[in-house]
């Protein structure tokens, strides 16, 4: 509510002043020209002006019942950056490298037709004995006839070409087979996985007719054009048809494996699916 104040501009210790400023102060509404009210002689008129006083000033907002903001999100930040780091890891981490095994009994050398050609003659067949030395094939190449020999002695295994075939640089012809020495493993994986494969790691096969998972340890990493003519004309697990692989060498842990209790010998041309535990 408006308070009359009274400002003096003459005479400000006059006592009729004086008393005039203790009632104004008290909330009482006085002019000059009150009926009761007269200026002293000594001094003159009184001037009376209506003054409206500064409004109080508004006290500051009381923060202790106002609502805090929630603190969780400062909490589930780090966790969320963990999840997001530990999808990202994965992501570039999968889990075992997968492809597939092929059984061979005994040790295999690959038959290949050089610089390629013409076959003129195949002169031995599936299961025959040979001794270190022995022509197997001719070719008829470009710079002339050539005679395709037995590196060692050891049994024919697979035969893939016949007399007459047109054969391309490199094209496996056959296999030849060492006896004596315990079935071997031969994997394809993914070329793009070579510079993680190494000898000594970890090698896990699972062939359809053997109930559990075998082990085994990696003996070598063979060079690129090993895995070229053994990828040829059949299907293996975890590659695509024309994909790049890459070989890796190794022996079964034993000659025989166990069915519930019974024994049994592996056999030639066994496939299944094989993987190798990342480090």
């Amino acid at each position: 509510m408006p308070v009359s104040r009274i400002r003096t501009h003459r005479c400000p210790d006059s006592p009729a002043t004086q008393a005039f400023q203790e009632r104004a102060r008290g909330g009482k509404r006085l002019l000059a020209s009150h009926p009761r009210w007269k200026a002293p002689r000594d001094c003159p008129i009184l001037r009376a002006e209506e003054i409206v006083p500064p409004a109080p000033p508004t006290s500051p907002p009381d923060h202790s019942t106002a609502p805090r903001p929630r603190r969780w999100g400062w909490i589930a930040l780090p966790l969320v950056a963990l999840l997001v780091g530990g999808a990202l890891l994965c992501a570039r981490q999968p889990g075992d490298i997968q492809g597939g095994v092929l059984v061979q009994l005994g040790d295999r050398l690959a038959i290949e037709g050089g610089a390629g050609g013409h076959l003129q003659d195949v002169l031995v067949g599936p299961g025959q004995h040979v001794e270190e030395g022995q022509v197997l094939a001719r070719l008829v190449t470009q710079g002339g006839p050539v005679e395709l020999t037995a590196p060692q002695a050891g049994v024919v295994g697979d035969v893939r070409v016949s007399a007459g075939d047109a054969v391309r640089s490199g094209e496996l012809l056959m296999w030849l087979v060492v006896p004596n020495a315990l079935p071997a493993l031969v994997a394809l994986f993914p070329e793009r996985y070579r510079g993680e494969l190494a000898p000594g790691m970890t090698l896990r096969y699972r062939i359809p007719g053997i109930p559990s998972t075998l082990e085994t340890t990696i003996e070598s990493v063979e060079p690129p054009e090993a895995a070229r003519a053994l990828s040829q004309g059949q299907p293996w697990p975890g590659l695509t048809a024309g994909e790049a692989a890459v070989l890796v060498r190794a022996h079964v842990p034993s000659r025989t494996y166990l069915i519930e209790g019974r024994t049994h010998v592996y056999m030639d041309g066994m496939m299944g699916k094989a993987q190798v535990p990342r480090r």
